[in-house]
């Protein structure tokens, strides 16, 4: 390092004086009597048990763990003065965390305001519904000082799912005798600059995603910022003057309890990406290799991943046979490689810890409780694994790319993968919720399927000729133009990557061969559950005593348990008259305690369901009766199943020779390729849609464009 050029760029900032929760609690007179400061020490003790319960401890070493805290906390409490007796409570209830209603922000925005003359205030809050709690406090204070024409204050929301930063005027200096607040998530750390800011109040929480391989699901629950965090927060403030920053933490916790940095991402995210490049670039053992990491993962995580990746076929189990060892070139070459990968992640390990050791300064490192078990268990990558390996895209999107152009219907899924891989393209302002919801469901057109809107949006947008009737269509539908724009440049890649490696034949979106199906939304489903599963849910129907139909139970698999849909989703207010399934992308669980929440799904018929599931196994006390990876149950024909099968091994008799050997899909009825190709098409979309019914459903009025 010592040869290494540097670079050195001086900036400006200016100082910030820094208060945290004991400070702003003395300087605004902040009070809360005696029921609220229990009620606020029931929610913290039970939010902290919740919390250390996930981190795997009992129910009596979570109990034990959280006294030993407050006892410590306490010590420091006790020696604060100068403090009232009312804003000890305040803390001591409060404890090893941030304070977490808006009323306190509320308060805090108030004394700014009432108290300085100048200076736009930047408040940091976790997610979009506390932006929305803070706005509706303030109006609840001073509605007249908040009033969106006549106030004296201006209220920015921002956050990346609302239209806010496109408002120039946030960016700006507010006009004389007023004023600017700007509510924002950790978007405004780094991502959005606001010259103008001199205050900025900081909630001491952020939004992070993390991965429970318990339930398999991702969550996005809020969390202590870190140091590093509260640091660039605090600098938001001494951009253009002095800045006065104001933690709702104690200092115990900044001093104590946060840690310099948050998590690195691979101890928060599902690891199917970094497994497939391990083993594409031929690394070895993937648990021995990831376990040799400095931060290495949970052994859960790993094995949850490759348990999904086998799911999705892109690896399969391989277990030398142990008879005959010496006799098997195939197994003692594996056992070399095994073994070679043993150690080689081994020597990694080591040097890992002799640099831990020198640069710590330690003596040594216990490695008593370490154990290393060499197995002969590996995975391998399939053909289709390697193809997902080496796409730059995550592998079920991969997956929708290429059965998309295998099966003519190229352009909608490459507007569904842009979308998922890179973001949604509405963008509602708060106040319009639920005409926005109105405008998606006309986009629907009571397809069922989230993931057909975005095929809709996109076509729709293309079909436009002038640029003042894109602009319309994007004011009507809550569409940013902006990340349309940038969707369909996405969809231009990605043919690209599909031409490439000899799936379509031009380089183009609106390849002809590979649009033959472009409108069959029965065979769009199809291909949604293709690329999707195993990512399932159960829609159970529910009624009242009455005989009227509530909302409906989601359930996933036994292990996962049970979901609820997104409000914005199309199928958030379905009312089947019979059990029906959907398939979704992404599922995330967003409080301590709930149930994950799906957030872009599609309605399938049970065809689709058994062609490109798991396994099958016929019940033995009634042949009629069948389930699918142990969990997933249905009635049928078995003559009917057993046809599904037949076609299904020739379905991946032709996949594995298209993963080894790419080539555009051939559809000559004369072919056997085509006449099993449309053969399967035939199958999965002549089934009826299941019998849906949905609440204040309407009919869209702006249906695709079919484009010559």
């Amino acid at each position: 390092m010592d040869n290494c050029p540097k670079f050195e760029i001086p900036g400006r900032t200016f100082p910030v004086k820094t208060y945290y929760l004991e400070d702003v609690l003395e300087e605004t007179k902040f009070w809360l009597p005696n029921n609220a400061i229990a009620a606020l020490s029931r929610d913290q003790s039970r939010t902290l048990k919740q919390r250390l319960l996930k981190s795997n401890l009992s129910k009596k070493e979570a109990h034990i763990l959280s006294y030993g805290k407050s006892s410590e906390f306490n010590k420091w409490l006790n020696s604060l003065t100068g403090l009232s007796s009312n804003a000890k409570e305040i803390l001591r209830s409060v404890g090893e965390d941030t304070y977490p209603e808006t009323d306190l922000i509320a308060h805090s925005v108030e004394h700014i305001l009432q108290n300085t003359q100048s200076g736009a205030i930047l408040v940091f809050v976790p997610g979009l519904s506390d932006i929305k709690d803070v706005i509706r406090t303030l109006n609840k204070l001073n509605p007249r000082r908040y009033d969106v024409r006549y106030g004296t204050v201006k209220l920015y929301p921002l956050h990346s799912r609302l239209s806010t930063s496109k408002d120039r005027s946030l960016f700006e200096p507010p006009p004389l005798g007023q004023r600017k607040v700007i509510i924002a998530t950790n978007i405004a750390e780094t991502s959005i600059t606001i010259e103008d800011v001199v205050y900025v109040i900081d909630c001491g929480r952020i939004k992070v995603t993390d991965y429970d391989p318990r339930q398999n699901t991702s969550t996005l629950t809020a969390i202590l910022v870190s140091k590093a965090n509260a640091a660039q927060r605090s600098g938001r403030a001494g951009r253009v003057q002095p800045g006065i920053c104001y933690h709702l933490f104690p200092s115990y916790v900044y001093n104590n309890v946060m840690s310099e940095f948050l998590q690195p991402e691979m101890l928060r995210i599902r690891l199917e990406d970094v497994i497939l490049r391990i083993k594409l670039l031929g690394l070895g053992h993937v648990k021995l290799f990831l376990m040799s990491c400095l931060d290495s993962p949970s052994e859960d995580a790993i094995s949850q991943t490759l348990t999904f990746l086998r799911r999705i076929q892109a690896m399969k189990l391989i277990q030398p046979q142990t008879s005959d060892f010496d006799s098997s070139q195939h197994s003692v070459k594996y056992r070399e490689k095994c073994h070679k990968a043993n150690r080689n992640s081994l020597r990694q390990f080591a040097n890992a810890a002799k640099k831990y050791v020198n640069a710590s300064g330690v003596d040594s490192i216990d490695f008593g409780n370490v154990k290393f078990e060499s197995t002969d268990e590996d995975d391998e990558l399939t053909p289709l694994g390697v193809h997902l390996a080496n796409f730059p895209l995550d592998p079920q999107c991969t997956k929708l790319l290429i059965f998309g152009a295998l099966f003519g219907c190229l352009e909608p899924i490459l507007a569904v993968a842009s979308c998922l891989t890179f973001r949604d393209p509405f963008e509602v302002p708060l106040d319009k919720q639920e005409e926005a919801d109105r405008r998606r469901m006309e986009l629907a057109q009571n397809y069922l399927s989230d993931h057909w809107v975005y095929a809709t949006v996109v076509q729709n947008y293309r079909g436009l000729t002038s640029n003042f009737e894109r602009h319309e269509f994007c004011q009507k539908y809550f569409l940013n133009e902006r990340t349309i724009q940038d969707i369909i440049r996405l969809m231009s890649d990605y043919a690209q990557l599909l031409y490439e490696r000899k799936y379509i034949t031009t380089p183009t979106p609106d390849d002809s061969n590979a649009n033959c199906n472009q409108w069959n939304i029965n065979l769009f489903r199809a291909i949604m559950c293709a690329a999707l599963y195993p990512n399932i849910v159960k829609v159970e129907p529910r009624f009242t005593k009455e005989g009227k139909p509530k909302l409906p139970v989601i359930m996933a698999c036994p292990s996962e348990g049970r979901a609820i849909i997104h409000p914005a989703s199309v199928n958030s207010k379905l009312q089947p008259k019979e059990p029906i399934w959907m398939v979704y992308f992404t599922k995330t669980k967003l409080e301590l305690g709930s149930w994950p929440t799906i957030f872009d799904s599609t309605v399938v018929s049970l065809r689709p369901l058994l062609f490109f599931s798991g396994n099958i196994e016929i019940s033995k006390n009634d042949i009629s009766h069948f389930t699918i990876d142990q969990w997933i149950k249905f009635s049928g024909e078995l003559k009917v199943v057993n046809l599904l099968k037949d076609l299904r091994k020739c379905m991946d008799g032709l996949l594995e020779q298209k993963f080894k050997n790419p080539s555009v899909a051939n559809w000559d009825e004369t072919s056997k390729e085509g006449q099993l190709l449309q053969t399967i098409v035939d199958l999965l979309t002549s089934e009826p849609p299941p019998a849906v019914q949905v609440q204040n459903s309407v009919t869209c009025k702006n249906a695709p464009h079919k484009r010559s």
